[in-house]
């Protein structure tokens, strides 16, 4: 997971296995703190993650009233590099309406586009 580049994201705990669970939180520009969490449900090295996705309170407990999603990564080899594919599936139409009036086209958007950037630095 990644935040845009003005919410940086920070991992508290990472266990990348099916039944695992992924924390994180993002600071705004102002120090507030905005938590998920990610439900591993599969893991197949290096093609494929899949995952529940969800807002969290600080004790990275699921916020019921927010939507989640099942979300599915690809990344597959390609002449020039890495095709990486990211899938979400909400739960409801109104679940997606709440992030797309969020911001979760322009996040993602500013979170992808750091990834050149990154693997460049590796």
């Amino acid at each position: 997971m990644w935040g845009p580049p003005t919410y940086p994201a920070t991992v508290v705990d990472h266990a990348l296995e099916p039944g695992g669970r992924v924390t994180y939180f993002m600071t705004s520009p102002e120090g507030e703190k905005f938590c998920g969490l990610w439900e591993l449900t599969a893991v197949d090295r290096p093609t494929r993650l899949e995952f529940r996705d969800y807002f969290a309170d600080e004790d990275f407990t699921v916020v019921e009233s927010m939507p989640g999603s099942s979300c599915i990564y690809r990344f597959e080899t390609t002449e020039t590099g890495t095709r990486a594919t990211y899938e979400s599936v909400f739960d409801s139409a109104e679940g997606l309406r709440t992030v797309l009036e969020m911001g979760v086209i322009e996040g993602s958007t500013g979170a992808i586009n750091q990834i050149d950037d990154l693997l460049a630095r590796q």
